[in-house]
């Protein structure tokens, strides 16, 4: 106590003030600071299985449209050998 009144007679109460909330907002931000590093990761990490979803998910509709192409063959064909 004696600190701060002595820091508030030689700065003046607005930079003591002003210090002290300083100094006890800081491991707020810190801790801030560290949430948003994880939230980048995590941010990135999702936006990779995206991509690779999105990619898989592609892939997949070639496949089934190769499917359907060749059923199409398929049936044509045995609709000309019926024939």
């Amino acid at each position: 106590m004696e600190e701060l009144l002595k820091a508030i007679s030689q700065v003046g109460f607005p930079i003591a003030v002003a210090v002290y909330l300083l100094m006890r907002i800081e491991p707020k931000l810190l801790a801030m600071t560290d949430c948003i590093k994880d939230l980048t990761a995590i941010v990135k990490a999702d936006t990779e299985n995206s991509k690779e979803t999105r990619q898989t998910i592609a892939t997949f509709a070639l496949s089934v449209n190769d499917l359907k192409n060749e059923m199409r063959r398929f049936n044509d064909n045995n609709t000309k050998a019926k024939s």
